[in-house]
């Protein structure tokens, strides 16, 4: 990864069914912290589905399904 990214996600397969996303973490981190850069990653996921490129990264859909995550998380 380059150098001050922690973590990443893309799509990784276009086409019929589901899209599927591909999330890298920094395995040199604390492990804390790969739970929350994991966290951030899903919810990119979550709020692009198939429409990644149409979706600002860090935009209102991203806070949603960020917002759904944690809550969730509180939940169980």
């Amino acid at each position: 990864m380059p150098a001050g990214v922690h973590g990443d996600c893309s799509l990784s397969e276009k086409g019929k069914g589901p899209p599927r996303f591909t999330v890298r973490i920094d395995q040199q981190l604390a492990e804390e912290t790969q739970v929350y850069i994991l966290l951030h990653e899903w919810a990119h996921a979550l709020s692009w589905g198939s429409e990644s490129h149409r979706i600002r990264a860090h935009g209102p859909e991203w806070g949603i399904a960020m917002s759904r995550i944690w809550q969730a998380l509180v939940e169980d």
